[in-house]
């Protein structure tokens, strides 16, 4: 018995209605059905959906999503913590009745940084100085201001380029990051473009700055975790990043949702983490040999220019999907 939930700490949330998400799943069959319900610490900052999960003897081991949406709480300019809490158990199966999973812990990202504050306790001094120039500088202060304050992440995508039938898009995520969407069409069948996304002990092949890549475990077939090292230029160092693969499909679609969890594995001294980031590729039946392929990214890797992290968001994905065409 055991219940485990992917993503416990490192989510993330807007306050224009960003989302993020984990997943939850048992680690046996029940003997009767599981129930757990969820919700949110504060519900000024974030809500949960589905608020209860329901896990039976036939889908125990399908980790099931839930999604945290961020609140606009018209007070803060910070970015403030809350929590999913994931309650215990409720079963008719004794292994499973009353296990208590983790809870998880979101942030709800502030979207009204940047704007000026204003002290109301500095007195200013007095000058000689003409009432309609006071107006007219706090006229432009206030304008400047409110500019600021109703600015809201993420942003609308914005195509930035369209090569060899790739098409790259970006947004901004927040004041400090940006997140790429690439589409293209992949002349294969749905499961084989599935298959070689998979596997991931070759992903270092074809994808961007890759220097190795391998798979961690297997918890299921719809969840395990992998391990890549990426590849900086001198005099940066080199960064690796854990995550899990989520994967889910239809009949007609296929998601590989990958989150990092960088507590999942040893921090290796030789590398410097990547903490946070989180990619989807999104696959599309079009006809028994056409594909549609997305990919939706973003990472924030700390201590690199931004000239150089705007270069590696529009090449890295040309550089993977043109690879990912030329294998088929």
């Amino acid at each position: 018995e055991g219940i485990t939930v992917t993503r416990t700490s490192g989510l993330v949330t807007t306050e224009a209605a960003g989302q993020d998400t984990f997943r939850i799943f048992l680690n046996s069959a029940p003997l009767e059905n599981v129930k757990i319900p969820l919700h949110s610490s504060d519900l000024s900052e974030g809500t949960v959906l589905p608020d209860t999960l329901i896990f039976t003897s036939t889908n125990w081991d399908t980790a099931q999503k839930v999604t945290a949406t961020g609140v606009d709480d018209t007070d803060d300019v910070i970015d403030v913590d809350y929590t999913i809490r994931v309650k215990p158990a409720v079963s008719k199966d004794p292994n499973y009745d009353g296990l208590n999973p983790e809870d998880v812990t979101v942030t709800n990202k502030d979207d009204e940084k940047g704007g000026f504050q204003i002290n109301r306790r500095m007195k200013a001094k007095k000058m000689n100085v003409p009432q309609s120039f006071h107006m007219f500088k706090y006229f432009i202060l206030f304008s400047i201001f409110l500019f600021s304050y109703q600015k809201k992440f993420p942003t609308d995508w914005v195509l930035k380029k369209d090569k060899n039938q790739i098409k790259v898009y970006l947004r901004t995520l927040d004041y400090n990051s940006q997140q790429y969407r690439a589409e293209t069409i992949v002349e294969s069948d749905i499961n084989s473009v599935s298959s070689h996304i998979l596997d991931f002990n070759n992903s270092f092949k074809w994808m961007y700055k890759l220097k190795s890549s391998k798979i961690l475990s297997k918890k299921s077939d719809s969840l395990f975790y992998v391990y890549f090292t990426v590849k900086m230029n001198w005099p940066l160092k080199n960064r690796d990043l854990v995550s899990d693969v989520i994967i889910s499909k239809t009949e007609n679609k296929v998601v590989i949702e990958l989150n990092s969890v960088p507590g999942h594995m040893e921090i290796n001294p030789n590398f410097e983490r990547i903490k946070d980031t989180k990619s989807v590729w999104k696959l599309e039946y079009l006809t028994k040999n056409k594909t549609k392929v997305s990919l939706q990214s973003y990472a924030v890797i700390e201590g690199i220019p931004t000239f150089i992290s705007d270069f590696f968001i529009l090449e890295s994905p040309l550089y993977s999907l043109n690879n990912l065409k030329d294998h088929f």
